[in-house]
């Protein structure tokens, strides 16, 4: 698998066609995390292992994708831990929507780093703070990443969800709100980012952490889209 990794003219595709054009660049054996009801387009020649921190039945209770078919989860994992996935055992992983439910994004990136062989590739789909319910939340700063990352802290973590539900859903009594959620352990929006925050993260990641070998991004394809991406090769 070489190490760098081109999609021609991906500024001009729709979402849709650049999701095709990314899964139709991997090839063996990987693992998604969080497909909930749209797992990431592939090619034939992939084999996807399909993975989440939720049950299907948890996922239907919260009615987290509606009444809508959820894709078959084959492990329960995360893609902090990536516990059941051996060093070195997947060509590939993708997490579309995924890292933002993260406490630890940089641990995320080691895990993928160990898992992936030689030359392998870690996909993420980010949503834009800017054009989502986390537009009023300020940017999460690379040192409060940083911490996130050597000094993890369920009090930190406990921030994250007062601020959810005052300024994305705000609700009369947000400390009653996210108290539930806090206990129960369910996954919110721990962070924003801009395309500009989330690629400070991964410059740090590449000078401090992991020797990516490369990293491919993307902006917002327009401004009715909400998301941008980035590929990090091993």
């Amino acid at each position: 698998m070489p190490n760098d990794f081109q999609i021609a003219n991906a500024a001009a595709l729709t979402r849709m066609q650049l999701f095709a054009a990314i899964g139709n660049v991997l090839t063996g054996r990987g693992v998604e995390f969080g497909a909930g009801a749209d797992p990431f387009p592939v090619g034939a020649q992939c084999q996807v292992l399909y993975a989440d921190r939720n049950t299907n039945e948890n996922l239907k209770e919260r009615r987290y994708f509606g009444d809508r078919e959820l894709t078959t989860t084959h492990l329960c994992s995360d893609l902090e831990s990536m516990e059941g996935i051996a060093d070195e055992s997947v060509d590939f992983v993708i997490a579309s929507h995924v890292i933002e439910h993260t406490t630890n994004p940089l641990k995320a990136f080691d895990s993928a780093f160990k898992r992936l062989r030689p030359g392998g590739r870690m996909v993420l789909v980010i949503p834009d703070k800017h054009v989502t319910f986390d537009r009023d939340r300020p940017v999460t700063t690379l040192e409060h990443l940083i911490a996130d990352y050597t000094r993890p802290s369920r009090e930190r973590d406990w921030e994250h969800y007062i601020e959810f539900f005052t300024k994305c859903f705000p609700q009369p009594d947000p400390l009653h709100s996210a108290g539930g959620v806090f206990e129960r352990g369910d996954d919110i929006h721990f962070h924003v980012w801009t395309y500009e925050s989330f690629q400070e993260m991964v410059q740090y990641a590449r000078q401090k952490l992991q020797p990516w070998s490369s990293v491919w991004s993307q902006r917002r394809l327009s401004d009715q889209d909400i998301e941008f991406y980035f590929v990090l090769t091993k």
